[in-house]
């Protein structure tokens, strides 16, 4: 993540991020980057173990000014990042394609992660800016 080929993107979507137990709190931990700052789903999965508990996460770069979203999945990570131009919506969201719910083709799935990033009309908390 440190890699100079990588200071210019603005943010990386990661899919099944690899998670291990931070002893200090028992949360997951994904680890600590200086140029990067993770944003994880609002919910955390709790009926298993701790590497499955978000199987979406965002590494937005710290000179990227953002304002999180809340988003009732651990499938999903959201963020809203603050340009000039106007918000740019930045999401990273997991399709389990197991094909367990062969009557919801995976465009139906996708269309109700957007769902739930729609049903939030604004960002929480306050704007960070990790400039």
């Amino acid at each position: 993540m440190n890699d100079a080929a990588l200071s210019d993107f603005d943010a990386i979507a990661i899919l099944e991020p690899h998670l291990h137990l931070n002893n200090s709190d028992g949360q997951p931990g994904f680890g600590h980057y200086s140029h990067w700052q993770a944003t994880t789903p609002s919910v955390y999965r709790t009926d298993g173990h701790i590497r499955h508990s978000l199987r979406a996460m965002l590494w937005i770069n710290t000179k990227v000014k953002t304002a999180p979203v809340v988003v009732d999945s651990y499938d999903v990570a959201a963020t809203i990042k603050l340009h000039d131009s106007g918000p740019i919506p930045l999401i990273a969201a997991y399709d389990p394609n197991d094909h367990t719910a062969r009557e919801t083709p995976p465009a139906d799935a996708l269309r109700q992660k957007l769902s739930l990033l729609r049903t939030t009309s604004q960002p929480r908390g306050s704007v960070t800016d990790k400039g």
